[in-house]
């Protein structure tokens, strides 16, 4: 994220001369402080209207500083933190707040705080979405509430107020009727979506509230945005596109996109779905949640409280006709056998697993329970990926404004696509080990996730360390020759 720091060096004491809704007013920010003088950081020093208002309100000789206008808009709510003005404005009219009790009651200083706490969760979601951001985390901890922001993959620390913690309560219940969650639960943990409209955007917000020793966790991730990106643009190497468009085309079977939570499976997934939705198949879909709505094809959420499972659905979508479906996470045996026997009766069927790599995932499968042979006849191929971060295309990984200063900008996947060929499934229905299976696909051309890192590197799209900070420096077993 952008430090400001880099650019100006304040004293802390400095902050507490002037109250940040006169900084944010007057776009001046307090560097450091004198007996009688106080230096101030300023887009123009020959405002003279400006200096006086500040002598007047300080009682002390204003040394003016230039400064750019746009370092001053980040800088001024990085130094006094996020909303700082809003909840400068909170407590005057209600007076000082109370810290939240551990069991998260919400106090009649919290209730009084509506319109204020709207402005200070708007805020929050515009400076997000500025940020680029996937995620927002709110973390209570003992003295403080602790805001981060995920930015391509990375968590990066969010200043906020050091008294933001004594509006907590507030903010969380905010958050809860955005949500149409209960304000009044806090034992047990819940979950919700919002559409919030931000900077003329409409966002769609998946929210998810932890109880914790200090007060309620609360994640929230922003799900627009991701829905329209096709096969083409998802950053896929060209053999592997042409592999994927290949197998889009089979009549049924298995299509597995594997990987760990967060490398991107479902925006893949939603991007096969998209390319096959020509109005001329029937396309089903059951997933927990439902993270992205597609025109055109019928989507089902899992509801375990009510027995509505990925197995239960299963069995209902096969009544519907369909010709496509995809199940959004095969997690135990009888979703497994459930969706290989509906891919061995004519449908292409999509689903995910939770594997570090491609040809792992038939080993997955049958430690579950399902057999070699019916894993071999159903599966076409599985596709394992991570997300790894660009360099900035404005500096190379330097570091610079348009990336606040991390030198990258957007993510692009990493691969390895595993198809099974007639030996690869007679291997496996002889169960032969995973290492003899990757070295097998190997052999036949399969490159593995790590060398198509490496090509995107030579590429100069990313960076090794990047490559090897995802899937780490050592080799899989049978993968020797990679670079």
């Amino acid at each position: 994220m952008s430090d400001p720091e880099k650019k100006i060096l304040i004293e802390p004491e400095a902050l507490k001369v002037l109250p940040v809704q006169l900084a944010t007013r007057y776009q001046a920010l307090p560097i450091s402080r004198g007996d009688t003088m106080l230096t101030v950081a300023i887009a123009d020093p020959s405002d003279t209207s400006i200096l006086d208002e500040l002598r007047a309100i300080t009682h002390l000789e204003i040394l003016p500083a230039p400064v750019s206008p746009a370092v001053l808009e980040k800088s001024i709510p990085f130094f006094y933190g996020l909303g700082a003005d809003t909840l400068e404005a909170m407590a005057a009219t209600q007076g000082p707040a109370v810290l939240p009790a551990a069991s998260g009651e919400t106090d009649a200083a919290d209730a009084g705080a509506d319109a204020s706490m709207i402005q200070f969760a708007r805020q929050l979601f515009q400076e997000a979405v500025r940020a680029r951001a996937s995620d927002i985390h709110l973390e209570p901890y003992e003295n403080n509430l602790a805001i981060r922001y995920r930015v391509d993959g990375i968590l990066y620390e969010v200043p906020v107020p050091a008294d933001l913690k004594k509006f907590q309560n507030s903010l969380i219940s905010r958050i809860k009727v955005v949500a149409n969650l209960d304000v009044a639960e806090h034992r047990l943990p819940q979950d919700g979506r919002a559409k919030v409209r931000i900077s003329g955007r409409e966002i769609d917000i998946r929210i998810s509230i932890l109880p914790t020793p200090f007060g309620e966790s609360v994640t929230l991730r922003f799900l627009s945005g991701y829905i329209f990106l096709g096969l083409e643009q998802l950053g896929f190497l060209s053999d592997h596109l042409k592999t994927m468009e290949t197998l889009l085309r089979k009549p049924h079977g298995i299509l597995l996109v594997t990987g760990p939570t967060g490398s991107g499976k479902t925006t893949t997934l939603y991007a096969c779905l998209a390319k096959l939705n020509d109005r001329t198949r029937k396309i089903i879909t059951i997933e927990d949640p439902i993270e992205y709505t597609l025109p055109g094809i019928t989507q089902c959420q899992v509801h375990p409280k009510i027995q509505l499972t990925f197995s239960n659905a299963l069995r209902s979508m096969l009544r519907h006709d369909p010709d496509v479906m995809m199940v959004g996470e095969i997690r135990d045996l009888e979703t497994a056998e459930i969706t290989i026997r509906t891919a061995l009766t004519g449908h292409l069927v999509f689903s995910t697993l939770h594997t570090s790599d491609a040809v792992g995932s038939i080993a997955r499968l049958v430690d579950m329970g399902v057999e070699p042979f019916l894993a071999a006849s159903a599966i076409e191929a599985v596709m394992a990926q991570r997300l790894v971060r660009l360099s900035c295309v404005e500096c190379k990984a330097k570091g610079c404004r348009s990336c606040q200063n991390t030198g990258f900008k957007n993510r692009t996947v990493i691969s390895e696509c595993f198809v099974l060929d007639e030996e690869i499934k007679r291997m496996i229905v002889e169960r032969c080990s995973t290492d003899d299976l990757r070295r097998a696909a190997i052999r036949k051309g399969m490159r593995t996730m790590r060398q198509d890192g490496m090509e995107k590197v030579r590429q100069g799209v990313t960076t090794e360390q990047e490559i090897l900070r995802m899937i780490g420096s050592e080799t899989s077993p049978g993968s020797e020759t990679s670079p």
